[in-house]
This record gives C-alpha cells, structure tokens and sequence, in this order.
C-alpha cells in the first residue's frame, strides 16, 4: 500500500521522528527530506539516505529530495528480495523488449548500493520504450506490467506539479498556460522523457554522452561517473557559461501542433 509507513522496512526508522513517513510521502517528494545533492559523493548512499535528518514534516512540503529517491533501494530489496536493478530490469525492461545485458545501471561507490535516484545508461529508443509503457497505461503488447491505477496516480499532480517520481507539466510549472497535458522525467543536464498519453507520444531527448562498458558502473568520482555534464559544459571544473537548454514550453507546444 501506497499508506504503509516506509518504517515497515526501514527498520532503523522505527521509533524515530521518521517513524510515520509513507510510502507515498516518499513517491511524492513530500517525505520531509532535504534537497541533498551531497549524497552523490558519498561512498554508502543507502546508509547517508537513511540516516538523513528532516527539515520539515512528513507530508506537509514537496522537496525534490535524491536522498528520498535512494531510499527505494532497501525499500525494493526487503520487501521484494530483489535488488532495485534486478527487479527494474525483470519486471519492468525485460517485458518491453529492452535488452539488459547492453544497458548500464549504476552502483554507489561501495559497489553494493544499486543507485535509484540516478545513473541508468540506456539507448535513447529503450529510454522510449519505457515511456511508452507509461504513455499506454502500464500496458506492453497486451500485457500489463505495470497496474494502470499506478501509472495514472504518477502522472497525475499530486502536489501543483509533480506526480509518483514525474514531473507534471502544467501551468504550475511553466508559471503560464500549456495546450496539452503531458508528464516528464527530467533527469540531469538534460536527459529527458516526455509522455503524452492522450496522443500516445513519446519524446526523448539525450545530452551527448559515451561511457564505456570496461568501466564499469561503479561510481568514483571523479575517475568513474556518468559524465553528462562535459557536453552541456556543466561540470564543477567547467570555465565558461554552460551549453544552453531549450525552452521547455516552447517544446510543448510543438508537441501540441501534432494533433
């Protein structure tokens, strides 16, 4: 249940302040979590996320928190049995035809950690498949592989912009209005997937990047990172303005001239 408290299987929550966050809380980014992008550093990010502190009730905020986003790693494996890549990748990329043995998921430094608020290496039609999947419902040649509550509740706003771990491109977050009604996942320096259900649409858009596979998927930084930020001229070390984006909204809409 979407209502279980997340101390069900963080354990280490119990008794704590954190005691009563929710599973949905989390899903939402209204777990009262920091915004912490420090994690990334750290060599036992599973570790670092459970034992962050709050700053602000269970419930009550949305913060876009990747210390909340690790925590579904324990989460999936004490309650499945499954580490995080294991169970994406037999119940979710396997059934849409996305080959797992040619994609790239990512661990913490401690090797152990599968990483779940970052670092998926996949071709940009896999990235589509999986927005497909979540464009017609949950459903892949007949077959439902996610339930089609699930997918409906994540991309629908459940605070002004923001779903089940999707972005909601509404007016709340473009701050003007938007023609259609489509969701997102908007990962760093510009990997991202937007959905359209009602026109079965599907975009993906990708920074340039290359990682070789001899590298590993072992995160040190910064010898071993999914470097998208050298082609956006983003990095910490980057001298000069960074590669500009696009206007979003201006995407939206002509997406809306598809119809």
């Amino acid at each position: 249940s979407l209502d279980q408290p997340a101390s069900d299987f963080l354990d280490e929550w119990q008794g704590t302040a954190k005691e009563s966050i929710t599973i949905r809380n989390l899903l939402e980014m209204r777990g009262g979590l920091p915004a912490d992008s420090i994690i990334f550093r750290e060599a036992d990010q599973t570790s670092y996320a459970i034992d962050v502190d709050p700053v602000n009730t269970p419930g009550s905020v949305f913060v876009y928190s990747n210390p909340t986003a690790q925590l579904f790693e324990p989460i999936l494996l004490r309650a499945t049995g499954l580490d995080a890549h294991s169970y994406l990748s037999q119940k979710i990329l396997a059934p849409t035809g996305i080959n797992t043995a040619e994609i790239g998921l990512w661990y913490d430094p401690s090797g152990v950690n599968a990483m779940t608020y970052c670092c998926i290496d996949m071709r940009p039609d896999d990235f589509a498949r999986f927005g497909l999947l979540y464009a017609r419902g949950g459903e892949w040649d007949g077959e439902q592989i996610v339930s089609s509550e699930y997918v409906e509740g994540s991309l629908t706003a459940q605070s002004s912009n923001y779903g089940w771990q999707w972005w909601v491109l509404n007016e709340n977050f473009f701050g003007t209005g938007v023609s259609i009604s489509v969701s997102a996942a908007l990962g760093l320096d510009g990997q991202k997937i937007y959905v359209w259900p009602e026109a079965d649409v599907v975009l993906v858009v990708l920074t340039r990047y290359q990682h070789f596979r001899n590298q590993g998927y072992v995160l040190a930084v910064p010898d071993n990172f999914p470097d998208t930020c050298s082609a956006r001229n983003s990095c910490p070390t980057s001298t000069g303005p960074p590669v500009a984006s696009f206007d979003q909204h201006t995407l939206v809409e002509l997406m809306a001239n598809l119809r």
